[in-house]
């Protein structure tokens, strides 16, 4: 029921947007007298701040879709699903947009408005809504003038309280002007320090011409993002002037002009050298504010405790250019530091193919061997120890990645060091047990494998050679079948099972072999007159077999003669309780009865005198794998503590 309501609910949606949408297109263009660029950014704008929503085919204020938030501004925009098309003059983003407000921006399926200062809106999706965002965060590709919109050619304009003046089709930046007796000062967006009289907004030339845009495009490979050269961006000192009015007095004097993302000029390449010098900026100096001068000034603004917001304003540059700047200082990571830097240098470390582990953002000894590692291909002294410049490269899209990428070298920790140690062991060129470290126990039993496989001794292992190792053909060592302290397996534990057996042993069969366990082999040798090495030769194995065969068969006929003694007393037994009645050559029914049940007792007995010579031996087998299990996971939790 609840989907059903659901469907309705959306057809009902869709089909109001739908006849907004059609509707719209009917609805009259406003004049240009009263239909404004200003005024299209404002509308814009107000959107966002009172959060509309978005509806697809929306056209209502409160609830608009990307054309709606345009058309519900006096109806203008011409053809809905064509706005761009119905614009009498437009142009490429990538040419730059012109310092004008309330422009339409397109780029395909999708229009925005752009409101000056870099800035634009826009009615995204349902899930966003209508968003405030830099132009340059979003992909348009072209702007374009509204059809039904004015834009200001000369004069002055009030956007936001803010006072801007208008030439040539723009609204000027970064300069200051002597405008009907008084001086100017407009900043990078535009605004100027102070506002004209009221009269003089009345006085501004409205026109339909062509905008005349000082921008080019540039695609420097040097530069940090897309270069937007304005010939205006250029910065004069207020000049004296017998017309100057109490304003431009108050105007006079160095002023910084603030710079953002976008801006390109002199003072951009000034700022650049500066943040170079106090440890911020680490690049090659251009004069185009991108995103990583952007990032240097968030962080310029971090230590010097301002708020963070990438743009230099004047607070800013005060704090850049004065004499107590702070200077940058990394913070160097080295072995026991713990923090989310770490774990993305381990990530990258790992995208390098140095570092092989799960990143935990703790920063251990594996960690310490990556980056050592990574240094070392990199040109750099191998420490172990990211200090600026290690950080720097690693992130740099130029970094080299190993050019081992999965070997495995002597010094290295970790888990894959801890999987090769326990191969080496199974193979028996190891003795102990796995440490994950390449320690020189470990580099020793490589060089006897590799001796064996007929490789020359490293003190490494690549990729290839580790899937070798961890293959079926790879071959055992050649004291394998040397059963000596350290060995772990089922031969060791049927050794032990056999120096039980011959009353040698009376320790647990573990499969572990241990000082017991060599003891016991060592009394086996003794017997034997074998040198007493506790290590077990094929030859003292063999005796020890012959041994145990032997008593096996000595115990086989002890159970058989106690089986026939058993069965004669069973008989006597018989007999006895039957008495003088029981005649063998008695060929009566009776007689011939009991004789079968005397015979089946008789067999009886020697079944169950059989069976539980056999449990008996099953039994012994089951209490050694268990006690074998037992040692083995007493090792794995010692293991696992340390």
């Amino acid at each position: 029921m609840n989907k059903l309501l659901l469907k309705i609910k959306r057809y009902i949606v869709v089909t109001i947007a739908s006849v907004l949408a059609v509707s719209t297109c009917f609805i009259p263009v406003a004049s240009a007298d009263y239909s404004t660029g200003v005024g299209l950014a404002a509308h814009a704008l107000n959107a966002y701040y009172q959060g509309w929503s978005y509806v697809y085919g929306g056209s209502s204020p409160g609830a608009v879709d990307c054309s709606g938030l345009i058309c519900t501004y006096n109806g203008v925009g011409g053809i809905r699903t064509s706005m761009l098309a119905s614009s009498p003059e437009s142009g490429y983003v990538y040419n730059g947009i012109p310092n004008i407000h309330g422009l339409g921006l397109y780029q395909p399926g999708h229009v925005g408005v752009y409101v000056g200062g870099g800035m634009a809106v826009d009615a995204r999706n349902e899930y966003y809504g209508v968003c405030y965002q830099s132009v340059y965060t979003k992909s348009w590709t072209s702007w374009f003038k509204v059809s039904g919109v004015s834009y200001p050619n000369t004069g002055w304009v009030k956007f936001q309280g803010d006072s801007y003046y208008y030439e040539n089709g723009e609204y000027i930046t970064n300069t200051t002007r002597e405008i009907d007796g008084g001086y100017y000062t407009f900043d990078a967006y535009g605004k100027s320090d102070y506002s004209p009289d009221d009269s003089a907004y009345l006085a501004t030339d409205y026109s339909s011409v062509n905008v005349s845009s000082n921008y080019s495009y540039q695609n420097d490979s040097t530069s940090e993002d897309y270069s937007y050269n304005n010939d205006d961006y250029t910065y004069t000192e207020p000049q004296s002037s017998s017309k100057s009015s109490s304003k431009s007095t108050k105007s006079s004097g160095t002023k910084y002009t603030a710079l953002y993302n976008g801006y390109m000029g002199k003072d951009v390449e000034k700022l650049q050298k500066r943040l170079k010098t106090l440890g911020f900026f680490d690049t090659d100096v251009t004069d185009f504010y991108g995103s990583v001068t952007q990032s240097a000034v968030c962080e310029f603004q971090e230590a010097a405790s301002l708020d963070i917001t990438g743009v230099a304003d004047e607070e800013t540059l005060k704090a850049v250019y004065a004499d107590d700047a702070p200077m940058y200082q990394f913070n160097e990571l080295t072995l026991g530091d713990y923090s989310d830097e770490t774990l993305n240098i381990q990530t990258r470390l790992q995208e390098l193919g140095y570092f092989y582990d799960t990143p935990t953002g703790y920063f251990g000894e594996v960690t310490a061997i990556a980056v050592s590692q990574f240094q070392s291909a990199n040109g750099l002294y191998s420490t172990g120890v990211v200090d600026s410049l290690t950080s720097d490269l690693i992130y740099d899209e130029y970094a080299v990645a190993n050019p081992n990428e999965g070997t495995i070298s002597y010094g290295m920790k970790g888990d894959s060091v801890r999987a090769i140690q326990q191969r080496l062991i199974d193979l028996r060129y190891l003795i102990g047990s796995p440490t994950d470290e390449f320690d020189d126990d470990t580099l020793d039993a490589l060089h006897i494998y590799q001796n064996q496989i007929g490789e020359v001794q490293t003190d490494y292992l690549t990729s290839e050679q580790i899937s070798a190792l961890y293959s079926s053909t790879a071959p055992k060592s050649p004291d394998y079948d040397m059963l000596k302290v350290g060995y772990i397996g089922d031969d060791v534990k049927d050794l032990q099972i056999k120096l039980m057996a011959l009353d040698l042993y009376d320790g647990l069969l573990s499969g572990y072999f241990d000082d017991a366990t060599r003891l016991a082999v060592t009394a086996a040798q003794k017997r034997y007159g074998l040198s007493q090495t506790g290590n077990v030769t094929p030859q003292l194995l063999e005796k020890l077999t012959n041994e145990q065969l032997s008593r096996s068969a000595q115990a086989n006929d002890d159970d058989v003669v106690m089986s026939e003694t058993i069965a004669a007393n069973a008989f006597e037994s018989a007999a006895y309780i039957n008495g003088d009645s029981v005649v063998l050559k008695d060929k009566s029914a009776q007689s011939a009865v009991k004789l079968i049940l005397l015979a089946v007792i008789i067999f009886m007995t020697i079944v169950i005198v059989i069976m539980l010579n056999k449990m008996k031996k099953t039994q012994l087998k089951a209490n050694a794998y268990s006690d074998y299990r037992n040692l083995r996971s007493t090792k794995r939790e010692k293991i696992i503590r340390r």
